[in-house]
């Protein structure tokens, strides 16, 4: 199709001849596929738990958002059989904004939030610390872009303390990853690598009722990956998957 000197009619679309089916993509001697895990697990149910909510700079983008979704959260959570909550808010700083049941995080708690903004930079270890210290409950949850950018910002000291958490009765991790820029990476390792119950790294913006569902639910056992024929393939291991999870 060939068009000058005029406004295009319609958007431009190009449609794949295989549609939804591609799962992998190779070029020469090179492969990249999305591999679905496969497996049942148990519940494992959350009777209290200690959110680490992230107010740094990096969240300022859509943080009104990201608020409301853990009022939605936390009410799902309740539903579930969560009876014991709290709430710590950190950037450099950590503090607590709610302690008690998930059927009490309303609107103040909420709009302690709100006029806290997001502004600091984010100190992730000195953050898990404070939680260490404070007595935290078996369950712990980070809702953050995973991006450290005061304190301890190497990934060994962030998990040394998740060890520190460990040690104080923390048995898993999780973190919902949000925000515009976002490490990854290092959320899977700080859920995944440390503690013996593996800890799962899922999308802040998913429904909030799928979001604790899985959240509810144990993790498969650590998968191992060999493709063969393969001269090398990356990852070698996955951790903190649950079935039906994709990964790639």
């Amino acid at each position: 199709m060939r068009r000058h000197g005029g406004a295009p009619p319609e958007d431009f679309t190009l449609r794949g001849t295989a549609g939804a089916s591609v799962s992998g993509l190779r070029h020469g001697g090179l492969t990249v596929a999305r591999v679905r895990a496969q497996g049942e697990v148990s519940a494992a149910p959350i009777s209290a738990l200690t959110i680490l909510f992230d107010t740094s700079a990096s969240r300022s983008l859509g943080y009104a958002t990201a608020v409301r979704r853990l009022g939605a959260l936390v009410a799902r959570l309740g539903e579930q059989g969560t009876r014991s909550l709290q709430v710590i808010a950190f950037d450099q700083d950590a503090a607590l904004v709610f302690e008690g049941a998930p059927e009490q995080f309303g609107a103040p708690a909420l709009d302690r939030l709100y006029s806290r903004r997001a502004l600091g930079a984010s100190d992730l270890r000195h953050a898990m610390r404070r939680v260490a210290a404070r007595g935290p409950e078996p369950r712990v949850l980070l809702l953050s872009d995973g991006i450290a950018t005061a304190g301890g910002v190497e990934l060994d000291g962030l998990q040394a303390a998740v060890r520190e958490l460990g040690v104080a009765g923390v048995e898993r991790i999780d973190a919902l990853v949000d925000g515009g820029l976002q490490d990854r990476a290092v959320l899977q390792a700080l859920t995944a690598g440390v503690l013996e119950h593996r800890g799962v790294v899922l999308d802040a913006g998913d429904d909030a009722a799928e979001l604790a569902r899985r959240l509810g639910a144990a993790t498969l056992p650590d998968l191992t990956v060999t493709v063969p024929g393969a001269d090398f393939s990356w990852p070698q291991t996955v951790r903190g998957a649950q079935p039906g999870e994709m990964r790639r």
